[in-house]
């Protein structure tokens, strides 16, 4: 059976795009690289990053379709009882560890299908081939997106929740929004703080649609933001039971003293929440984002992981300044394509934040990034290769000039 998911990841692009022969070949491509890495981590030796997760979901996974009176339940939790379960149900059919392998690459696959649909939504036509070679080869993501670990499966859903919800901000269309709260619903399974994210994009794209962008002084954006910020702490919060107050409190403390109790590893960056006072709050988890996002310099790079964690980082930082800049001409932009970029970013900053107050180091944030880093490439990246085009057009006609 795995070889027969292993042709079908080759063939399945061919049936979608069909008259794209670029985009195509380019994820004939990715799909052949992360077939590589899948056949090196299940036959050969482990990759790196792939070592103690992955062969956990699929030995546990193993365990459980072994078990003749084994039941599915729906574990929340952090999720982490969710994914052996749902492996473990492909697995009465087989359980070899590339057949659990091919699964994720399947998702992924559907994920980049889903990529290019957003591409479109957001009229960046012209920017689909570098858009799709920049997620495709995204270091992390090769080795998430071709072994048994949940991430590519909580992308998958991730994006199409953030696709039927704008989809539902340029129609109205009921049926839109309602396919965006189911997948937002199965988004949300995997861990209870998604439970968050997904309600804050949902409102988002409720409220914005009936927002006129151009009539909203800037004020009124950083209020919305505000706002959002509360539903995302209260959305939270609310997936325990106690009361709003108290479960913030608890939590938040859960959160200072969790990264307190993480022992050292080499690729940990530090920090702690300051809870002395709101001005350390704000000031430690500031810090604590930066490094999230921007981790390790190259003055720490000491490995070729490192190497990769520090490309990561940097790609993050060029991303973040186009997004900037993206962010300067919404005005510019059609109200539907501004009002679907803001939800975005927002989109962005609940989920980068979140995972930024809980990781301790970029080994776990490579991880984790894979989870925004494609709303990064969608807002950043048109502008990045427009402004380096302007760029190098100045120096040629300059050097034109000289010539003459």
């Amino acid at each position: 059976m795995q070889w027969v998911l292993f042709t079908l990841s080759f063939i399945l692009p061919s049936i979608v795009l069909s008259k794209e022969t670029k985009l195509l070949t380019a994820i004939w491509f990715i799909v052949f690289v992360h077939q590589l890495a899948a056949i090196c981590n299940a036959f050969y030796f482990p990759l790196s990053g792939a070592e103690l997760d992955a062969h956990s979901f699929h030995a546990g996974a193993v365990s459980l379709s072994q078990q003749a009176n084994w039941h599915y339940s729906l574990g929340m939790g952090t999720g982490s009882q969710f994914f052996p379960q749902l492996l473990a149900t492909f697995y009465k059919i087989n359980q070899s560890h590339f057949f659990g392998e091919q699964l994720t690459i399947i998702v992924f696959l559907f994920s980049i299908f889903i990529f290019l649909k957003l591409l479109d939504l957001l009229e960046l036509r012209k920017y689909k081939l570098s858009c799709l070679l920049l997620y495709g080869f995204y270091p992390p993501l090769i080795v998430l997106g071709s072994v048994t670990l949940r991430e590519p499966y909580i992308l998958l859903f991730m994006m199409l929740m953030v696709y039927f919800g704008l989809l539902f901000v340029k129609t109205g269309y009921l049926k839109h929004i309602v396919a965006a709260v189911l997948f937002g619903s199965i988004f949300s399974i995997w861990h209870p703080a998604l439970i968050a994210i997904a309600t804050l994009f949902l409102v988002l794209c409720v409220v914005c649609k009936f927002i006129d962008l151009r009539s909203v002084k800037k004020w009124h954006v950083i209020a919305a933001i505000l706002t959002s910020l509360l539903i995302l702490l209260f959305s939270l919060a609310k997936n325990y039971n106690y009361d709003f107050l108290s479960s913030l409190n608890q939590k938040w403390q859960y959160l200072s003293h969790y990264r307190e109790r993480i022992p050292e590893a080499r690729t940990d960056y530090g920090g702690a929440i300051d809870n002395s006072s709101l001005f350390g709050i704000i000031s430690s988890t500031s810090f604590l984002y930066l490094d999230y996002l921007f981790s390790p310099m190259p003055w720490e790079v000491h490995s070729y992981v490192d190497l990769i964690a520090m490309i990561s980082s940097l790609a993050n930082f060029i991303l973040t300044v186009g997004v900037v800049f993206q962010f300067k001409k919404l005005n510019e932009l059609a109200q539907n394509q501004s009002i679907m970029r803001i939800i975005l970013i927002c989109t962005f900053l609940s989920t980068s934040f979140l995972y930024s107050i809980a990781t301790t180091n970029y080994g776990t944030s490579l991880r984790h990034g894979v989870l925004h880093f494609w709303v990064l490439i969608l807002l950043g990246w048109p502008m990045v290769s427009y402004c380096t085009r302007r760029f190098f057009l100045r120096i040629r006609k300059t050097n034109l000039i000289i010539g003459q």
